[in-house]
C-alpha cells in the first residue's frame, strides 16, 4: 500500500530511527566483541594445553630416563654421594638460615604485588565508568539534537496549519450565516406546517368522538338487551324456587358442567327464597348492600389469609378471596387500598392506604400471620408493607420484566414467592427482602399459588400447562420442574389452591374451570358453562382473573364473567349441584371471591368497581 508522506516527515523519522537503532545496538558491540575476543582465547587455550600435553609426556619419558641413569649413577657413586652427603647435612642449617630470609623477602614482594593490583583494579574500574558516562553524554547529545530538529519541524507544521485553519475559519463563517438563514426559513414553513397539523388532528379528533358516541350507544343497547335477558333468567329461577322447594342432586352418569342456570341449594338461593317469604327489605341476605367505585383507578379484589388477610390486584391481576376481615385491593394508582368488611355498611373508602410503588400494582398477598402484605408491580420490583403501620419493609428487586403474580407461603411467614414476564419465579425472604433462588421458566408463566403444606409452587403457563415445583429442591439448586399437568391448550388465567392439601382449581382462557388432583396428576372435575365466558384483563392470548373458593370448606366457588356476571356453584359436584348466574357489574368482572367465613361475596370489574355481596 502506498503512503503519501512529506519530505520532512520521512527525514524526520528516518533520523529517529537511526538513533533509536543506535541507541539500541551500541551497548551491546562491546558485549559481542569481549564475546569473541573469550571465544579466540579459549581456542587458543586449548591449542596450547595439546601442547603442553604432549611436552608432559615427553617430559614424563625424559624423567623415567633421567630416572633410570640416576639410580645407575647412585649405584656407582655411592661412596662419593655419601661423603657429599653429610657435608650437605653439615651446610642444612646454613641453608635454612638462607631459605628463612629468601621466604620473608618473597612475602614483601607478593605484599607489593597484591597492592599493585589492587591500585591497578581500582584505576580500571574508574576508567570504565568514565567512558560509560562519556558514551552517555554522546547519546544524550545525539538526543537533544534531534529533539532540536524535530521542534523545529513541528514549529514549521504548526504554522502552516493556523494559516490553513485560518482560512477554513472565514469559510465556516460564511457557512454558518447561509445556515442560519436557511434555518429561519425552515423555522418558518415548520410553523406553518405544524399549524396544518394541528388542524388536521382536530378535525380527527372530531370523528374519533363521533365514532365513540356511536360505540357508546351500541353498547348501552346491548347492555340494555343483556339486562332484559338476566331479568327473564332470574325471574324464571325464582318461579322455579317457588314451585320446587329442593332441587334434586345430579344423576351419577350426569355431568354438572353441562347442568343449566337453576334453582340452587346454596346459601344465596336459599337466603332469597327467605327474603320473599318473609317480605323483609331490611339489608336481606343476597342483596347488593354496598357498592364501592375506586374510580380513579382500575380495582380487583383478591384475599387469602387468617385474620386481616385478603389480597387484591389490578385489571392485570384479579381475586378478592377473603380469608379474613380485610380486603386489599391494588391497581393502575400505584397504591394499595385496604378495605374493613365490619365498617362497609357505613363507610365507602379504604381504612387504609399503602403508597411506594413507582407503577401500577399487579397483585397482592398477605403472609401467613397477617402482619404484612406483599404487592407485586409494573416496575419490576416487590414492595413488603407492615399491616399495622402501614409502612414500607423491604422493597425486592430482581426481576427484568413486570411481576404479574405472587404468592405468600401459607405456613411460614418469610417464604413467598412471584412470577413475572421474564419467564422465571422468584422465592423470597420476607425477613431479609432478599431473593433466595429464581428458577428459570421454558414458557411464559401467567400465574401461580403455593400448596396448603408450603412445599410446592405450582404455575401456570401460557400454554395451558401447570408445572409443579418442590421448594425445598428449588432451595436447594435444583432449576426443573417436579412434573407437568396439561389438560387442553388455553392459557392459564388463573391457579389457586383449595381446603385439600394436593387439589388446585386453575381457569383456562376459555372460561372452563378445573379440579386438579397434582399428586396423581389427574382432572377430578371439569366444570364449565354454556353461556359463560371468563372475564380477564392483561394482554391478548394471555389474560388473567382470580376465581375464589369459599372458606373454610371450599364448597361454592365464584368466577367473574366476561358480561359484568358472576358464575359460581358447588366445585365438587356435592351439595346439590347446578351453577348459578348473577348480574352484577356492568363491565367485564374480572375477579370474585369470599369472606373466611363465607358471608361475604367479593367482586371486581375491569372499570375499577369493587362489589360486596352479603350473604349470611
Amino acid at each position: 500500500m502506498n503512503v503519501q508522506c512529506q519530505p520532512l516527515v520521512a527525514a524526520l523519522v528516518h533520523q529517529q530511527l537511526l538513533g533509536l537503532y543506535t541507541l539500541q545496538t551500541t551497548p551491546f558491540l562491546d558485549i559481542f566483541a569481549d564475546y569473541q575476543s573469550c571465544a579466540q582465547q579459549s581456542r587458543d587455550t586449548e591449542v596450547r594445553l595439546a601442547q603442553l600435553d604432549k611436552e608432559a609426556a615427553e617430559l614424563r619419558d625424559e624423567n623415567a630416563a633421567l630416572h633410570r641413569r640416576c639410580t645407575l649413577q647412585d649405584e656407582a657413586f655411592a661412596p662419593e654421594v655419601i661423603a657429599q652427603g653429610v657435608a650437605a647435612v653439615a651446610r642444612v642449617p646454613v641453608l635454612e638460615r638462607e631459605v628463612a630470609g629468601l621466604y620473608k623477602d618473597q612475602a614483601r614482594v607478593l605484599g607489593e604485588l597484591v597492592a599493585a593490583q589492587t591500585a591497578l583494579r581500582l584505576a580500571t574500574e574508574a576508567t570504565d565508568r568514565s567512558q560509560g558516562e562519556l558514551r552517555q553524554a554522546r547519546a544524550d547529545i545525539v538526543t537533544l539534537q534531534e529533539e532540536v530538529r524535530a521542534t523545529l519541524a513541528l514549529l514549521e507544521l504548526e504554522g502552516r496549519s493556523a494559516a490553513e485553519a485560518t482560512g477554513e475559519l472565514a469559510s465556516s463563517l460564511t457557512a454558518r450565516e447561509a445556515a442560519v438563514s436557511e434555518s429561519e426559513r425552515l423555522r418558518g414553513d415548520n410553523g406553518r406546517l405544524a399549524t396544518r397539523l394541528m388542524d388536521l388532528k382536530e378535525k380527527e379528533v372530531d370523528r374519533m368522538n363521533e365514532m365513540n358516541e356511536q360505540h357508546e350507544a351500541v353498547l348501552a343497547q346491548a347492555k340494555a338487551i343483556r339486562q332484559e335477558a338476566a331479568a327473564d333468567l332470574e325471574a324464571a329461577q325464582m318461579i322455579r324456587s317457588r314451585l320446587a322447594p329442593a332441587a334434586p342432586g345430579p344423576s351419577p352418569g350426569s355431568n354438572p358442567s353441562d347442568a343449566a342456570p337453576g334453582p340452587s341449594p346454596s346459601n344465596l338461593s336459599a337466603s332469597q327464597q327467605q327474603q320473599q317469604q318473609s317480605g323483609s327489605a331490611s339489608d336481606p341476605p343476597g342483596h347488593l348492600t354496598q357498592v364501592l367505585d375506586a374510580a380513579a383507578a382500575r380495582r380487583q379484589c383478591r384475599g387469602e389469609g387468617r385474620a386481616a388477610d385478603t389480597e387484591s390486584a389490578d385489571p392485570h391481576r384479579d381475586g378478592p378471596q377473603g380469608r379474613g376481615r380485610l380486603v386489599a385491593s391494588c391497581g393502575m394508582d400505584r397504591s394499595v387500598s385496604l378495605w374493613d368488611l365490619d365498617s362497609l355498611d357505613t363507610a365507602s373508602a379504604p381504612t387504609q392506604q399503602l403508597a411506594g410503588m413507582a407503577g401500577a400494582v399487579n397483585d397482592v398477598a398477605f403472609t401467613s400471620d397477617g402482619h404484612q402484605l406483599i404487592g407485586a408491580g409494573a416496575d419490576k420490583s416487590l414492595v413488603v408493607w407492615d399491616v399495622l403501620s402501614g409502612q414500607s419493609r423491604h422493597t425486592m428487586t430482581g426481576h427484568s420484566a413486570a411481576v404479574t403474580g405472587v404468592a405468600a407461603s401459607p405456613l411460614e411467614s418469610r417464604l413467598a414467592a412471584s412470577c413475572s414476564d421474564d419467564r422465571s419465579f422468584k422465592l423470597w425472604d420476607l425477613a431479609r427482602g432478599f431473593c433466595l433462588k429464581t428458577m428459570p421458566c421454558t414458557k411464559m408463566p401467567t400465574a401461580l399459588t403455593m400448596s396448603r403444606d408450603g412445599n410446592t409452587v405450582v404455575t401456570g403457563h401460557v400454554d395451558g400447562s401447570l408445572c409443579l415445583w418442590d421448594v425445598r429442591q428449588c432451595r436447594g439448586g435444583s432449576a426443573s420442574p417436579l412434573g407437568e399437568l396439561r389438560e387442553g391448550m388455553q392459557a392459564i388465567t388463573c391457579v389457586t389452591t383449595t381446603v385439600s392439601d394436593s387439589v388446585m382449581l386453575a381457569c383456562t382462557k376459555d372460561g372452563v374451570l378445573r379440579l386438579w388432583d397434582y399428586r396423581s396428576s389427574i382432572v377430578l372435575r371439569t366444570i364449565k358453562h354454556a353461556s359463560f365466558t371468563v372475564g380477564t384483563v392483561g394482554t391478548i392470548g394471555r389474560g388473567r382473573n382470580h376465581v375464589g373458593l369459599s372458606a373454610p370448606d371450599g364448597r361454592f366457588l365464584a368466577a367473574g364473567a366476561a358480561d359484568g356476571g358472576l358464575f359460581g356453584g358447588p366445585p365438587g359436584g356435592g351439595g346439590g349441584g347446578g351453577a348459578l348466574l348473577l348480574q352484577l357489574h356492568k363491565e367485564a368482572a374480572v375477579v370474585a371471591g369470599w369472606s373466611a367465613d363465607g358471608g361475604v361475596l367479593m367482586s371486581g370489574d375491569k372499570a375499577g368497581v369493587l362489589a360486596f355481596w352479603r350473604l349470611a
